[in-house]
């Protein structure tokens, strides 16, 4: 009997250590009481169902001048009402807290649709007064040409920190510029000047990032070739613009 005794302690225990080990690896409240009621549960009528096969109330002179059966009635009706009515309130709970998530994630997208930048990219074959960037292209013996490229928001509020950058295998180094901000229905002007061979096709990449007011942070990409052509009109040398690709924008969780 001590060795049977042994073994439903020793059972407890194992049941006890996986279930708590369970409740240490959930993130969600929810599953660590799921799983702290099952514990909870399975003790109970293990303790209940040993200690009738073992007949401790006896041995221990705890069932005398009572009626056991009825004390046993009693004891399993409190803890089945007790169990039923956790898991109801588990379950009230659970569907209430999915509620109030939903709701807040709904107002969370609510708040960044009318917060939203969006950005329009055009390209020019004449320049504007804006800011230069000069790009070092591994040709030395080029000619100078450019590449005038305009920003602006029509979106429904500020975009803020914008970040430009041009790649292409003819860049030694992608360049980059910073704005600060960049408001509604502003344009912002960009001028890129290289050396480049006249009606060569190059490729290029232009990576813009910015913000909206409540730190959403997002990325498009514009992608295009570009072919410096041999007539000059005025003082500027014309070019054309091929292949444009401008990609959704995507929002950036890890900011």
């Amino acid at each position: 009997m001590i060795i049977e005794i042994l073994l439903v302690v020793l059972i407890i225990i194992l049941v006890n250590k996986f279930g708590f080990s369970q409740v240490n690896k959930q993130k969600v409240i929810f599953e660590k009481i799921i799983y702290i009621l099952f514990i909870v549960t399975t003790d109970i009528f293990l303790l209940i169902y040993y200690a009738d096969r073992f007949n401790w109330p006896s041995n221990l002179k705890l069932s005398e001048n009572i009626y056991t059966q009825n004390w046993l009635n009693i004891i399993t009706s409190c803890i089945s009402s007790i169990i039923s009515a956790s898991i109801g309130g588990l379950i009230a709970f659970f569907v209430a807290n999915k509620e109030i998530e939903v709701n807040n994630k709904q107002n969370e997208e609510n708040n960044r649709i009318a917060n939203m930048p969006l950005l329009c990219y055009e390209f020019e074959n004449k320049s504007s007064n804006g800011r230069y960037i000069e790009l070092k292209t591994n040709i030395e013996k080029g000619t100078r040409g450019e590449i005038h490229f305009s920003i602006k928001n029509i979106g429904l509020n500020t975009a803020r920190n914008v970040r430009i950058n041009i790649e292409s295998n003819i860049i030694n180094e992608s360049k980059g510029m910073r704005y600060y901000i960049l408001e509604k229905d502003k344009i912002e002007f960009v001028t890129f000047l290289g050396l480049f061979n006249i009606k060569e096709i190059y490729h290029f990449k232009i990576k813009v990032a910015y913000q909206d007011l409540l730190l959403h942070s997002y990325e498009q990409e514009i992608e295009f070739d570009y072919q410096l052509s041999s007539h000059i009109n005025g003082s500027e040398r014309e070019y054309y613009i091929d292949n444009l690709v401008i990609r959704e924008e995507n929002m950036i969780k890890n900011k």
